[in-house]
């Protein structure tokens, strides 16, 4: 006589379990593109600790591609200043320098930052494609200098990307220009 085996879990119906597939899938999308994020990758770590209310002479400039085309220039420079403007505030704000000054200007330390790469999703591509459209991301390189003795005092890479897509369609470049300063700051603390 043959033993019979008999099945040790029931089954879903095929409906049910599509739309329990379905809805699944649609949180964990959801919850990884409702997420800004940053990385730091370090090249040389921080030698010294930086004493405060020190001057730092901030250069931001932008490697992107071929700034001869007039759509990459504009990129390049829309990158640059949103990256310059937001590092600077960040820089003081936070405490890790006193001053932030222009290149050439006297300072303790001087600071180079490349923008490496950098990806802006229009409004409207966010609207009509949503998750699809992807995500606002910025890539730079950061080199900070003792001003004196031209000593590099640390090195990384550091990125930003926004959401793809939020509740308010509101994901902006500017979230990922935030997401690459707070890199930036942590790594000089």
């Amino acid at each position: 006589m043959t033993p019979m085996l008999l099945p040790l879990h029931r089954s879903i119906p095929a409906g049910l379990s599509g739309a329990l597939a379905v809805l699944f899938l649609s949180l964990v999308l959801g919850a990884c593109t409702l997420i800004s994020s940053g990385t730091l990758e370090a090249k040389q770590a921080k030698s010294v600790s930086i004493p405060p209310g020190q001057t730092v002479a901030l250069s931001v400039k932008a490697a992107i591609g071929d700034e001869s085309d007039p759509a990459v220039k504009k990129k390049a420079d829309e990158a640059v200043l949103h990256v310059r403007t937001e590092l600077s505030g960040r820089l003081m704000g936070d405490s890790v320098f006193g001053v932030v000054a222009r290149p050439g200007e006297a300072a303790d330390y001087r600071m180079d930052v490349i923008v490496k790469g950098s990806r802006k999703i229009s409004w409207i591509v966010r609207f009509v494609f949503r998750e699809l459209a992807g995500w606002n991301s910025l890539y730079l390189s950061v080199a900070l200098y003792e001003a004196d003795s031209n000593k590099l005092v640390t090195e990384f890479d550091a990125s930003g990307r926004s959401a793809s897509y939020k509740r308010s369609n509101e994901a902006t470049y500017q979230d990922a220009v935030r997401e690459a300063v707070d890199q930036i700051v942590g790594a000089l603390r």
